[in-house]
C-alpha cells in the first residue's frame, strides 16, 4: 500500500490500527527531521506530535502532493509545521 493509500484509509475509516501502523512506519524518519530542525529532543517530540495531528486533521494536504515522493512530502510538511510554530 502506498503512503497516499494509507492516508486515505486512515482518513476514511478512522481506523486506529491503520494510523498506528502509519505512525510506526514514519515516526523515526520524521523525528530525525524534527531534531535537525529544532536541535532539541523535547521540541522535536512536540513538533512530531503536531505533524501527525496535521496529517490526521488535514490529510488533503498530503493527497494534493500525490505526484511527489511520500518521504519528501512528509519532510516538507514537517518543515512547514516547524515554520508555523516559529512564527506563532
Amino acid at each position: 500500500m502506498t503512503t497516499n493509500q494509507e492516508l486515505r484509509t486512515i482518513h476514511m475509516t478512522k481506523d486506529k490500527a491503520s494510523f498506528e501502523a502509519f505512525y510506526d512506519k514514519y515516526e523515526y524518519f520524521l523525528f530525525n527531521i524534527a531534531y535537525k530542525l529544532t536541535g532539541n529532543k523535547n521540541h522535536s517530540e512536540v513538533l512530531l506530535t503536531k505533524v501527525f495531528k496535521r496529517i490526521i486533521e488535514h490529510p488533503s494536504d498530503l493527497f494534493e502532493a500525490s505526484n511527489k515522493n511520500p518521504s519528501f512530502t512528509l519532510f516538507e510538511l514537517t518543515v512547514q509545521v516547524h515554520k508555523e510554530n516559529c512564527q506563532g
